[in-house]
């Protein structure tokens, strides 16, 4: 027989597998089992459990954890029990596994496959099976090459300690060719062999369908020169390593193809021992090139997908177009869509379609959309959606898991964003606000009118809040005046000059299209696109109602502009008010509130230059209290007090228009009479005054 004949190779791919059996340390031949069924079934675990003398189920696990060892007992009870392959391709949809499905890695299991494993004599000892996390049906062709594994490990384990006695190597693999041949040209990896020098020593058919070269050749090749020319020298010396004792490990290579494609495997390999030494390697190789390029398109789109999180933006318009147009690319879908909103009013707030069949602004009527989602959340809200896909009729991508992967990924970006741009929004928006605010404390620290104040603040508060209206209300004999206003229609304004409504009653006001005192006013204004408004009170330090604030809008101010618009306009109005209340007593007497010795003193420097151009006289006459020491001492000050302040509404009531009174101190008191002809008329004033003052007065008791 040719060493390269293929019936030569498979009869030695079978010795050496019976070889490894045989010489595996113990415990050994079992987990190679598991092993090879998990790869034949292309199954991420695979177990094998036999009762022993006490009835109890002892397990030889792979890709499981140790402690897993009796949670899938319920799936070997029921194979042992039925005597035949078991199959069972939705575990959660059979009632004998769905409440007890144990988990893999995290994940439940979702799909098994076993065969029991008996003995020559029909006896069932054990189960081999394979789970799988994923539903799936079993073909029937693996199911027969599970059965056809455990009946060849049943007959290694019986015939291993009489092999030397009743049969020769050569004549037990001759038995056993047919099924060994059924299980390796079966099995979707390839299975190979290799000598020390990582030379080919058997290998099965897939060989053939993953890399183009026949059994043959590949019989007259090492692993180095298959590999890709940068990892022959890492082949080498994981070859070496592995001799030397390292442990086994899956690792990926590359291979080239004979017609020059690069194929990347996946291998789990151990060695082969005979008579106690290391001979060679066996191994099972895995086709991974279409899940290497996936992986490789994902890391570049993740890559992409960086780059477009660490660039910076001017504008989230110029965030969303180069995330959109970028998404597309990445999926291969005509349009891109990010749409702010999740209700029935949602709207696009950016498009990007190969086709210019969707704009921003317009409201966001998706039914006949089909692609690919993810909600967009800033700040533990959601903002909107991102979609990529297509509207046209017939198209429809169905996305992958890395798809949603990827998209769930750019949506967390955006909304990202989006938190930062708020935040930098509302930074600048303070930052102007206390600009504005400390422009009305200005004009306020200038003794600046009221009403310029006011219409600043008015504006401030437009400014803000676009698209809203303001009026600012003052009381004014019992009643609300308008004092200012910013972008109130001309109508309004006139309507709201006078609101009847009593301080007491003019509180805050949530919607003042629902008050009866207010809406009389507000005619018309709902139809000019203001269709709600809000009032609230401008309140004094002590708590009283000096006024009011109201605010007509389509969208709500942002939140704390009017409460700061009120607290301002409180300061301005108090600070005015205490301002002309100190200029008031500066120059007038607080007793009798006649004008005092300044306020004379400015009168007459204004009323001396213009009667002289008139060719006028002014009269001054000066006016003391006689005995007025002698009632303070005797009846004290308090009636003294009330003598002065008659005295003075005495000499107030004889001021004629072109003339003024004032206190100058103690008891004294002035006169003055501007514009008059000579001194006779002011002899006349004068005896009126004395008149006056010599009339009894009553005050007190006295």
């Amino acid at each position: 027989m040719s060493p390269h004949s293929r019936r030569f190779q498979e009869l030695h791919l079978a010795v050496e597998l019976r070889d490894a059996l045989t010489e595996a340390p113990a415990g050994g031949v079992l987990p190679l089992v598991t092993a090879l069924a998990a790869r034949l079934l292309e199954t991420p675990a695979a177990a094998i459990g036999v009762l022993d003398g006490n009835h109890d189920w002892v397990y030889f696990l792979h890709g499981l954890p140790d402690s897993w060892a009796g949670r899938g007992s319920p799936f070997f009870e029921a194979t042992f029990d039925s005597q035949e392959p078991l199959v069972a391709a939705d575990v959660r949809a059979d009632a004998r596994f769905a409440a007890q499905s144990p988990a893999i890695g995290g994940q439940l299991v979702r799909a098994f496959a076993g065969v029991p494993l008996q003995t020559a004599g029909g006896e069932v000892i054990g189960v081999l099976g394979v789970f799988d996390v994923r539903p799936r049906d079993f073909l029937p062709a693996q199911t027969a090459a599970l059965s056809g594994l455990a009946s060849l490990v049943m007959r290694e384990m019986e015939t291993q300690p009489n092999a030397s006695a009743e049969l020769s190597c050569e004549q037990n693999a001759d038995a056993k060719m047919e099924q060994y041949r059924d299980l390796f040209d079966n099995a979707i990896d390839i299975v190979y062999t290799h000598d020390i020098a990582g030379r080919f020593t058997a290998v099965s058919r897939a060989i053939e369908i993953v890399t183009g070269y026949s059994r043959e050749e590949v019989l007259r090749m090492s692993l180095a020169d298959m590999a890709v020319p940068e990892q022959r020298r890492a082949i080498r010396q994981h070859i070496l390593e592995q001799i030397g004792g390292a442990p086994s490990d899956n690792f990926e290579f590359a291979v080239l193809a004979k017609d020059g494609r690069r194929v990347t495997l996946e291998v789990n390999s151990r060695l082969l021992f005979k008579s106690g030494r290391p001979i060679g390697v066996q191994g099972f190789a895995r086709d991974i090139t279409k899940r290497a390029a996936e992986v490789a398109r994902f890391g570049e789109r993740l890559r992409q997908l960086h780059r477009l999180s660490v660039a910076e933006y001017a504008s989230l318009d110029e965030l969303f177009a180069n995330y959109l147009s970028t998404g597309r690319a990445i999926f291969g879908v005509p349009a891109g869509l990010i749409v702010e909103g999740t209700d029935a009013e949602a709207v696009i707030r950016a498009a990007d379609s190969s086709d210019g069949s969707f704009s921003s602004g317009e409201p966001a009527a998706l039914t006949h959309f089909s692609g690919i989602s993810a909600p967009i959340l800033t700040g533990g809200s959601t903002y909107g959606t991102l979609y990529f896909g297509s509207a046209a009729a017939g198209i429809v991508r169905v996305p992958t898991a890395p798809d949603t992967e990827l998209v769930d990924l750019m949506a967390s970006s955006i909304g990202h964003f989006l938190a930062q741009f708020r935040i930098e929004e509302e930074r600048d928006r303070h930052a102007a606000l206390s600009e504005d605010v400390n422009g009305v404390l200005e004009m306020m620290a200038g003794a600046a009118p009221l009403t310029d104040t006011l219409a600043h603040l008015a504006q401030t508060i437009a400014h803000h809040a676009p698209g809203t209206a303001v009026a600012i209300l003052l009381f004014r004999g019992g009643a609300l005046t308008l004092e200012a206003s910013a972008d109130l229609p001309g109508a309004v304004a006139i309507s709201l000059q006078q609101v009847e409504i009593e301080p007491g009653a003019a509180g805050r006001v949530d919607d003042l299209f629902q008050n009866s005192v207010w809406l009389p006013h507000l005619r018309g204004l709902a139809e000019l696109g203001f269709p709600a408004g809000r009032a609230m009170p401008i309140l004094s330090a002590g708590g009283k109602t000096l006024g009011v604030i109201a605010a007509f809008y389509r969208c709500a101010p942002p939140a704390g502009v009017l409460d700061k618009a009120v607290h301002l306009a409180a300061i301005a109005i108090e600070q005015r008010d205490l301002t002309d209340r100190l200029a008031y007593q500066a120059k007038h007497d607080l007793l009798t509130g006649l004008p005092n010795r300044l306020y004379l003193m400015e009168w007459l420097g204004r009323a001396l230059p213009e009667t002289r151009e008139r060719n006028q006289q002014t009269a001054v006459i000066v006016i003391d209290l006689d005995r007025f020491k002698q009632i303070n001492d005797s009846l004290g000050h308090a009636t003294a007090d009330l003598l002065l302040r008659q005295a003075g509404e005495r000499l107030a009531s004889l001021t004629p228009a072109g003339g003024a009174v004032a206190k100058m101190g103690g008891d004294e008191f002035a006169a003055v009479l501007g514009g008059i002809a000579g001194p006779a008329e002011s002899m006349r004033f004068a005896e009126r005054i004395l008149d006056a003052l010599r009339a009894p007065y009553h005050v007190n008791e006295h």
